[in-house]
Formats: C-alpha cells, sequence, structure tokens
C-alpha cells in the first residue's frame, strides 16, 4: 500500500485504538529458522518502549505482534549461545497501517566472546556486565551481557577488530577494577579462558584553571608505567565541580588530563601515581594555551597522515602533554600548547616513506598556522665504486627489508655475487656528514662491530656466495634522518689486493 507524506503525517499523529500487526520471519546466515527470539518495539515518535505480548519467534523463525499503527524501531535480539551465534539487528522507521509484513530478517552471523570471570577470591563473579566497544569508539549492545551464577558467560561481538570491556562496578560486595581487552580480526569465537579480576581502589582529584574555574568534561588518560598499557577507566571525565574519580587497581600509573579543545588549556602529565588504597590527588591546575595548528606534506606536497607531533618547551626542556595529535587524512593537526619557544618534532608513521622532522626555536606568542614538508626515506641506493673479484663480479649489498625505521630490530642487508665460500666481513654505521665512504662514521655511531661472515655457495665458484646479516637499528630518535651506510669486504685472492669490494650501501633512517 502506498501513502503520501500526507496520510502517513495524518495517520500517526491522529488519535487511535486501532490494533495493527506486525509481522515476520528470522534466518540466521545460513536461512535457517531461528526460534526463541525476542522483539522489542519503541515508538519512534516519543521514543517510548512499548508493552507488547507474543513478542517472541515461534520454532519457524516467525513472529506475529499486534501494536497500534505508528512508527516504530524494531531490535530483534537472538537467543543466547549457542542456540544461534548472530548479532542483534535493528529495523528504524518501521511503518505499521494495518498489517505490515517485514519478509524474511536475515541475521548477521557474529563472533562468540566466551570465558569465566573470578573475584579475586578464586570465587566466580556473578552478574559481571559486559560491553562491547568498536574502533570508532561506538558501543554494540549485544542481547546477552552477562556472567552467570558460575561467572561464565557468552557474549556475540561483530566480526573483525573489537574491544571486550569488563565492567564490574555493579557488584557491591567490594570494589573491583574494570578490564578491556583489545581483539584484533575476531572471527567466529574465542576463548579467553579464565580472567581473574583484581581488586580496585578510587583514585580522584579536581582539575581547575589557573584561576581555580572547574574544567568541566576534561578526559582522564591512565596508563601503567610496567606495561605500557592503556587502562580502561569507565566514567572518566570531570564533571560541573571538575571532579572526576576512576577504579585503578593496584600498581604504578601515569595519569594524562585532556581538557576539551574548545576550554583552549593545555593538558598535564601526572606521573607516577602509585596506587594501593583510594587517594584523592587533590587539585590540578590546567594552564591556558593557544593554537598549533598545520598541514604536513610530502615532497611532492601531497599530505602525510598519521604523523605524530611532540612538543618540548625549551626554556625548561620538559615535554608538552598533547593528545589527539597525529595528523589527518588531509595532514591536518591542530593541538593545544602553552607560549614560549618551543621544539616541534614530526615523525611518520611507520608505514610511511618520510624521514622524521626536528624544528627548534619555533616561537609561539599566540595562535600559530605552522606547516611543514617531510623529506622522503632513501630506503637503500648504492653509490662509489666497488672492487671487482674473481670472474669479474663485484660483490653487492642490498636491504633485506623495506625503509629502515628506528627500533626495528629484524632489519639487515644481503651480500650477494661474492666468492662462494670466502670469508667476508659487512661494516655499518650511522654517517653524521658527508663521506666519501663508510669509513668515516665514528665508532661510537657504528651498529656493532664488524661482522665477519662464511659466504654459501660452493667454494671458490664466482659470483656465487651469498649471505644475509641482522643489524639491528636502536631506538634513539635522536638518529632520526640519519644516513645509515654499510660495505662489505670479501677475502678474494683473484681480486686487487687480495680483497673484493662492495659499492656503499646508503639509505636512511625515517620514522619509529
Amino acid at each position: 500500500m502506498r501513502l503520501s507524506i500526507l496520510s502517513l503525517a495524518f495517520i500517526l499523529t491522529a488519535p487511535t485504538t486501532q490494533a495493527d500487526i506486525i509481522t515476520g520471519r528470522v534466518l540466521d546466515a545460513a536461512g535457517q529458522p531461528v526460534h526463541g527470539c525476542n522483539i522489542d518495539m519503541i515508538d519512534a515518535v516519543t521514543g517510548d518502549e512499548m508493552a507488547i505480548s507474543n513478542d517472541g519467534t515461534n520454532a519457524m523463525g516467525i513472529f506475529s505482534i499486534v501494536v497500534p499503527t505508528g512508527l516504530y524501531q524494531v531490535t530483534i535480539n537472538p537467543p543466547q549461545p549457542p542456540v544461534t551465534v548472530s548479532l542483534v539487528e535493528t529495523l528504524n522507521d518501521v511503518v505499521v497501517v494495518v498489517t505490515q509484513d517485514l519478509g524474511d530478517i536475515h541475521l548477521t552471523p557474529g563472533g562468540l566472546l566466551s570465558g569465566t570471570i573470578l573475584l579475586p577470591g578464586g570465587l566466580p563473579a556473578a552478574g559481571v556486565n559486559m560491553d562491547i566497544e568498536m574502533p570508532d569508539g561506538s558501543e554494540y549492545i549485544p542481547a546477552w551481557d552477562g556472567t552467570d551464577l558460575l561467572g561464565k558467560f557468552a557474549v556475540v561481538a561483530p566480526q573483525g577488530d573489537v574491544f571486550l570491556q569488563i565492567r564490574p562496578e555493579n557488584l557491591t560486595t567490594t570494589l573491583l577494577a574494570p578490564e578491556e581487552f583489545a581483539l584484533t580480526n575476531l572471527g567466529a569465537a574465542h576463548d579467553f579462558g579464565t580472567i581473574n579480576l583484581r581488586p580496585g581502589y578510587w583514585t580522584s582529584l579536581t582539575v581547575l584553571t589557573s584561576q581555580n574555574a572547574p574544567v568541566f568534561n576534561a578526559d582522564l588518560d591512565v596508563t601503567d608505567l610496567t606495561t605500557a598499557l592503556q587502562l580502561f577507566t569507565p566514567s572518566d571525565n570531570t564533571d560541573a565541580a571538575g571532579f572526576v574519580d576512576v577504579v585503578l587497581p593496584s600498581g604504578s600509573f601515569e595519569i594524562q588530563v585532556e581538557p576539551r579543545f574548545l576550554d583552549r588549556l593545555v593538558a598535564t602529565l601526572i606521573s607516577p601515581v602509585n596506587v594501593s588504597m583510594d587517594s584523592n590527588l587533590g587539585v590540578v591546575n590546567l594552564d591556558q594555551g593557544v593554537v598549533l595548528s598545520g598541514t604536513v606534506t610530502d615532497t611532492l606536497g601531497q599530505p602525510v597522515a598519521d604523523v605524530d607531533l611532540d612538543a618540548f618547551n625549551e626554556s625548561t626542556g620538559n615535554e608538552i602533554s598533547l593528545f589527539t595529535d597525529n595528523t589527518n587524512f588531509n595532514g591536518q593537526y591542530a593541538v593545544i600548547v602553552p607560549t614560549g619557544t618551543l621544539t616541534l618534532i614530526y615523525i611518520p608513521s611507520p608505514a610511511g616513506a618520510q624521514v622524521p622532522l626536528v624544528e627548534s626555536g619555533v616561537v609561539v606568542s599566540g595562535d600559530l598556522v605552522h606547516n611543514v614538508q617531510l623529506a622522503e626515506c632513501n630506503c637503500g641506493t648504492v653509490r662509489g665504486v666497488g672492487t671487482a673479484g674473481a670472474g669479474g663480479h663485484t660483490p653487492r649489498l642490498t636491504t633485506t627489508a623495506a625503509c629502515p625505521t628506528l627500533g626495528d630490530t629484524s632489519w639487515g642487508v644481503t651480500l650477494t655475487q661474492g666468492l662462494g665460500g670466502a670469508l667476508a666481513v659487512v661494516r655499518a654505521g650511522i654517517d653524521t656528514g658527508p663521506s666519501a665512504g663508510i669509513s668515516q662514521a665514528t665508532s661510537s655511531l657504528l651498529l656493532g662491530p664488524p661482522v665477519i661472515i662464511q659466504l654459501s655457495g660452493t667454494p671458490g665458484t664466482p659470483g656465487v656466495g651469498t649471505a644475509s646479516i641482522n643489524l639491528p637499528l636502536q631506538d634513539d630518535p635522536s638518529m632520526a634522518g640519519l644516513s645509515l651506510r654499510a660495505r662489505a669486504v670479501v677475502f678474494d685472492s683473484s681480486a686487487r689486493g687480495g680483497r673484493s669490494r662492495s659499492r656503499v650501501l646508503e639509505a636512511t633512517l625515517c620514522g619509529q
């Protein structure tokens, strides 16, 4: 039946006692009927949940519900696993006039999360609530989200990347710390085994401006100093008085206080915060700041996404607390910083092909737009002249991976075209200035001592000797953008002076 907009508006707003019917059939991903689904209906105009009877599916997956004429949101809650492992289905703007047949409704398959949650003393944790958070911060509300009397749970979540959040604050017997588990590429199922909850302690503080005005809706981010992992801390934003309290396990933490961007206040870091009992950290004052923004591009003028910005106050040497400080898809960033002379460090993502940029002496006296361009990484080129060995073959060095990245312990070089079975020496280092060869690298910057290896291949056969050498790279930001150089020497009696040499392999330390 086709209705005009005017007719539909009249039907939805006119007083009526007419009883209409909404019906449909619920199937799983395999096309099998799903028995035992619970149907919820919310009036889309008033927002009220409807009191309905006969709101489940039968053995054929069919439901038929009597409701007044109206516009509804219809939610189909699958039965508890293992009857089915399907996601909740929500249908919006469903018009019910006389009879509305929704036809076949196919539920989306999910991933089954299961396990057992225990209290600190080893007893089952019954009635613990669980939430599912998506990577974009939105929440998926499962049909079954709590533990049973034995502490067991079976929660269906969307497949892919999800976060399982365990929220024991509804338990009244003891204060327990919430937990969060990140799952990458969840498939059909994941069993957590036994999860032992930890005792929790209230940690509170009050956030004020430098003029002692309360700061509303400042967010707390808590990081474990031992594991470097961020903790799950629900309800961690300040109230209208600037007060906030969170439940933490025992341990040593750092707490970053992040005000709203619109308040133009500089974030601050409290560290270390040692927790072993309930504690109040007192008042935290935030200084007024200014907006530092800009666009990061490559040498072709294209935006570079996911570049991390670090900032340091040159007068104190202290790092400035920043948050949401990575460039977006368009290469743009915007952060709140104090006024003064700053050192800015732009660090591209490990997947990028740009060199980190360090800019000192950046004077910030007010809102500042500061655009920068990152140089491209040299991921491996050769220069200079090598020395040929037996058969006229000159040894050749290449990188074993992509661009050398700070902290990459798997990076290395491969030597080919050497004399089969011969001994060779590979030397690599960081060059701090113009150089004619690897010998110019200072000893303090060498990547370990020279490596002595024996080449593979039939002994004495020219050009068949090969070897791969691992050269772990230090995670030292001060080395970012410097040139890495390597050269190989093969002991070959047919070469001039009894040694054949590769050309110099040069690459740029890019990223972190």
